[in-house]
């Protein structure tokens, strides 16, 4: 409800040969988006934070929409919640974004074999964000409606320039070297005001002037540069023996001052063996390649001045009056510099039967160091936590494809099936310990870390106790954990008592594989392409099941509960409905593991005798549709979601808005 999403563009694209030897390309896009959206993911129940989804789920079912006199219902236990529909009607939210991307590009043939080009860029992205929590809402009630408008402007300028010297020697060799250098600035400015206590919500966000409690301003700029100087050398013997090396040197403003500068190389070798004398005239083998690289690159995603110790404006008081100051925020990292992955791939590409059968098999190694990471602090520095370069973390596995053309030739029967194999695991952390993280919703206060990073485990690895069932009469009862008909867990220590150290890994977010296979048909004027994948032997965590499921004692819950345990229903993996400490445990974790048909495309192409009659070119109708199918054992709305973002937050589930469904019906005109 009250939720939608309007784009325009407008694209053009001019190609110029200036002269015989300059050509010019000019290139533009401008657009703007409008976005009416809903809060709809955020990990609390408040009625300022809470989202649409999960809220629908905690809200008492038994309760309407409306009371006798039109206001909103509320949830009837515990803290204040706002029913979902209020949620939806009276939070009101729009971004309105406009956006320019432009582009001139230049091509000089400075001399027979030696080329320049160079590249001029500028992205600019202006959005206005305006939202209002209305007074017909718990927590707007109680301030009086409150309005926040925030406006950004984002802007990315480009240079680039290189040289190209491309040349073959005796129809045997073949050279081209490059060189170049790039320069990017990246600027982004804010700007806030927000404002409470309102005569009438009907101004929503575009009156300000009209709160009777203005609420601090805020504004922002943030900058930063990359430089980089490259190089590229292609060589090619007789098109059988093939070598790329390539070579960055990369700089980074958001790095600390002595160590804004690194180098990347990576280099390529290539046997094409099917141009050998002993296969170049078999009939069987129609391809054969044999390839290795070796290359490093770096991540420098992080926010400018992360270095740096950075100061806050806060409030204080001076012989009695709220006067202005500052205070430290983060802490300072000389040292911070940038994350490097080192890859290895080994592969080989052979085809049958004149390619009607191809095969790419790879073999793949990636060591990545000196990770940009938050590292939790203790409690008596002050701050939370300090971005830092710490640990390595590893990635190898098998990349496979097959590729399958003309498999019946009447029907026109093209297939391609992929599958990837891929191990996590982190190699090194500071000094060897373990890094615990909590990525819990809000509400679930008791839960005080839910991942784990750990040498020789898998990255973003679920940390918590072994659910072993209910705790019956006749088990052996632990200190500190509950009586009959509580959940019990596994004493891994074992000293007989319940304690944080009973805690361990207890699922991996990773996949073991995934794979995808593409089927493509055409008989006459029909073509039909379906698209289907899958992933395999990755574990959710499902916060909106602990959520609904874990006895929150005020909110609503599924209808697992009916089942839980009582004296006379003992037979059971529900525990009974008595209040109790929420634990993360196995109890929560599934297996997030899919097959989804993915996309489903049935077109039909007009004869040539109508689109020659209609004095087109070609014609074409097509319907499709995207993600119609899932089978899965996660009880979840969708395992392709996440509540968190970030590659150690994977396989997180809270009240997360699902894919959807969609269907399209286009026509293609050929003029």
């Amino acid at each position: 409800m009250n939720s939608d999403f309007k784009k325009y563009n407008l694209k053009s694209n001019i190609d110029i040969q200036a002269t015989e030897s300059i050509r010019l390309s000019l290139n533009i896009l401008v657009g703007r988006s409008d976005n009416n959206r809903l809060s709809t993911q955020e990990g609390t129940t408040s009625s300022q934070g809470g989202g649409v989804l999960s809220t629908a789920l905690l809200f008492a079912p038994t309760e309407s929409i409306y009371n006798e006199d039109g206001s909103y219902t509320v949830h009837p236990f515990g803290t204040p919640l706002d029913n979902p529909v209020s949620l939806a009607t009276e939070r009101p939210q729009e971004k309105l974004s406009d956006f320019m991307q432009s582009s001139l590009s230049g091509e000089v043939d400075i001399f027979k074999h030696l080329k320049n080009k160079f590249i001029l860029g500028a992205e600019t992205n202006n959005t206005e964000t305006g939202s209002y929590i209305s007074t017909k809402t718990e927590y707007g009630n109680t301030v009086g409606g409150i309005a926040t408008i925030s406006n950004s402007k984002n802007t990315n300028l480009l240079f680039e320039d290189y040289l190209t010297y491309s040349r073959d020697f005796n129809d045997q060799h073949s050279l081209t070297l490059m060189g170049g250098y790039s320069f990017q600035s990246f600027s982004s400015r804010t700007a806030l005001a927000s404002g409470s206590d309102y005569l009438t919500d009907a101004g929503i966000w575009w009156n300000l002037g009209g709160a009777s409690t203005v609420q601090q301003p805020g504004s922002s700029l943030t900058e930063s540069e990359l430089s980089s100087f490259y190089s590229r050398l292609i060589y090619s013997f007789q098109d059988k023996y093939l070598l790329t090396v390539n070579a960055r040197y990369d700089g980074s403003s958001r790095f600390a001052k002595n160590n804004k500068w690194a180098f990347f190389p990576s280099g390529a070798f290539a046997w094409n063996i099917y141009k050998e004398d002993f296969l170049a005239s078999s009939d069987f083998v129609s391809m054969l390649k044999l390839r290795a690289s070796y290359g490093v690159t770096g991540n420098q995603a992080i926010s400018p001045y992360e270095s740096l110790a950075k100061l806050r404006y806060v409030l204080s008081v001076d012989n009695g009056n709220v006067v202005n100051a500052v205070s430290q925020s983060s802490v300072a990292n000389d040292d911070l510099t940038w994350e490097s992955t080192a890859q290895t791939d080994v592969g080989v590409d052979f085809g049958l039967f004149s390619n009607r059968l191809l095969f790419n098999v790879d073999y793949y190694y990636k060591k990545t160091s000196d990770l940009l990471f938050s590292v939790p602090l203790p409690n008596y520095s002050g701050y939370s936590t300090q971005l830092k370069n710490i640990g390595e973390i590893e990635n190898k596995g098998f990349e496979f494809s097959m590729e399958l053309t003309d498999i019946v030739k009447r029907i026109h029967w093209d297939s391609k099936f992929n599958i990837s194999f891929n191990k996590n695991k982190v190699l090194a952390l500071p000094d060897g310990n373990d890094i615990l993280y909590l990525t819990a919703p809000g509400q679930l206060v008791s839960i005080t870390n839910s991942q784990i990073l750990r040498e020789g485990e898998p990255l973003g690895s679920f940390f918590g106790y072994i659910y072993e069932g209910v705790q019956q009469a006749n088990d052996e009862l632990l200190e500190n954990a509950e009586g009959v008909g509580g959940e019990r867990f596994r004493d891994i220590d074992p000293d007989g008592v319940l304690t944080n150290e009973d805690r361990t890994i207890i699922g991996d977010p990773n996949p073991d594989f995934f794979w995808s296979w593409n089927n493509s048909f055409s008989y006459k004027n029909f073509d039909l392409s379906i698209y289907v994948q899958g992933t395999h032997g990755n574990d959710m965590l499902n916060y909106t099941r602990l959520a609904l499921e874990g006895n929150l004692s005020q909110y609503n819950s599924t209808t697992a509960i009916l089942d839980s345990w009582t004296p006379t229903n003992t037979d059971t993996d529900i525990p009974s409905m008595s209040s109790r400490l929420t634990r993360l445990s196995t109890r929560w974790i599934e297996d997030g593991s899919f097959v989804r048909l993915e996309n489903v495309i049935l077109g039909y192409n007009f004869p040539k005798r109508l689109t020659e009659r209609l004095k087109l070119s070609s014609l074409r109708i097509y319907v499709s549709g995207q993600k119609l199918l899932t089978f899965t054992k996660y009880k979840g709305f969708d395992p392709e979601i996440s509540w968190s973002s970030g590659n150690r937050n994977q396989g997180l589930d809270y009240g997360s808005y699902p894919n959807t469904r969609n269907f399209t019906m286009g026509i293609n005109i050929g003029l």
